[in-house]
């Protein structure tokens, strides 16, 4: 999401490693005004999370534009992992009682998103990690004003859970893994695996062009034979 006309940062240090987490405008919509904020944001970053409220792969190009996966693509450093984040809506704390947060069809229709999105992104895909950040809000939010819907949501939800279950069953509890385990903790082995993917493309440029040279002595060499 956008809010006001910043981004915001939002700094962590927990595990002994320190990282940022930077919200960006979202690049499904008519971003040219940002867009070379948010591309400089996605080639410098390690992990993009693309969010979504939809259990379905992202809207495509028809040619005139580009559909999400490509406006993805291209903005990709070598060193990027991409995650989806299905923010799923839940607003009765009814909806929290079932083992999972998806149903069958959402994990269908996941299903396909991972395999539409890994196509496009190849290595940088990672998987999709599904979770509702609504009732994970009401659980933390300590301060909100006397009289607000959230704060009517709020008591609801705390009369049936307690806070660390609301965040637990809302799914927060997966991502805040990934983020402070695998994410931050082998930040040496990504670094490295970050150089030479950008020393593998300069050699895989530098073999394409090579090869185009190639064959353009070839034709050359037919040419000057006839």
């Amino acid at each position: 999401g956008f809010v006001g006309q910043h981004d915001r940062w939002l700094n962590h240090e927990r595990t002994g490693q320190r990282y940022a987490l930077l919200d960006v405008p979202g690049i499904e919509g008519k971003e040219d005004r940002v867009i070379d904020e948010i591309g400089a944001a996605v080639r410098s970053a390690h992990a993009v999370f693309y969010v979504t409220a939809k259990a379905a792969p992202p809207q495509k190009g028809d040619g005139a534009r580009k559909g999400t996966l490509e406006k993805i693509a291209e903005h990709l450093g070598a060193q990027t992992e991409v995650w989806t984040l299905f923010n799923k809506r839940v607003t009765n704390p009814v909806q929290l009682s079932k083992a999972e947060l998806s149903t069958s069809d959402e994990m269908e229709s996941l299903a396909d998103l991972d395999e539409k999105i890994g196509a496009q992104l190849g290595n940088h895909y990672r998987g999709v990690i599904t979770l509702s950040a609504y009732p994970a809000f009401l659980a933390v939010a300590d301060c909100l004003l006397p009289g607000r819907s959230e704060t009517a949501n709020r008591r609801k939800f705390l009369t049936k859970y307690d806070a660390d279950t609301l965040v637990a069953r809302s799914g927060f509890a997966q991502l805040l893994n990934l983020i402070e385990g695998p994410l931050a903790s082998d930040h040496a082995a990504k670094i490295k695996r970050s150089n030479f993917n950008k020393a593998r493309e300069v050699v895989d440029s530098a073999k394409t062009n090579v090869g185009a040279t190639r064959d353009s002595f070839n034709a050359l060499g037919q040419q000057l034979a006839k």
